[in-house]
C-alpha cells in the first residue's frame, strides 16, 4: 500500500477532489479492470483502462465529507 497524502481539515458536507499520478515502469502494458474505493463517501475512476511500458496515467478521485466527524481514513485501489 501506498500512502498518496493527506486531504487536510475539511469542513462537514465539504468535497475534495484529488488525482494519483502514477507511471507504468513494467515491460507489458499494465490493465486496471477495476478501481476500488472503501466507502460510498469516495468516487474514483482510472482515466483509462491500458497504460503502454512508461506511459503516465491519473486515478481521478473526490471525497464527500457529508455524514463525517474526526479524522478519517479511507484508501482507493
Amino acid at each position: 500500500m501506498v500512502l498518496l497524502g493527506d486531504l487536510g481539515e475539511l469542513l462537514e458536507s465539504e468535497k475534495k477532489p484529488f488525482e494519483f499520478k502514477f507511471r507504468n515502469t513494467g515491460n507489458a502494458t499494465l490493465k486496471i479492470s477495476q478501481v476500488v474505493k472503501t466507502c460510498g463517501c469516495t468516487k474514483a475512476e482510472s482515466d483509462k483502462s491500458e497504460y503502454a511500458p512508461g506511459e503516465v496515467g491519473y486515478i481521478r478521485a473526490e471525497y464527500d465529507s457529508s455524514g463525517k466527524h474526526g479524522l478519517q481514513a479511507k484508501s482507493i485501489r
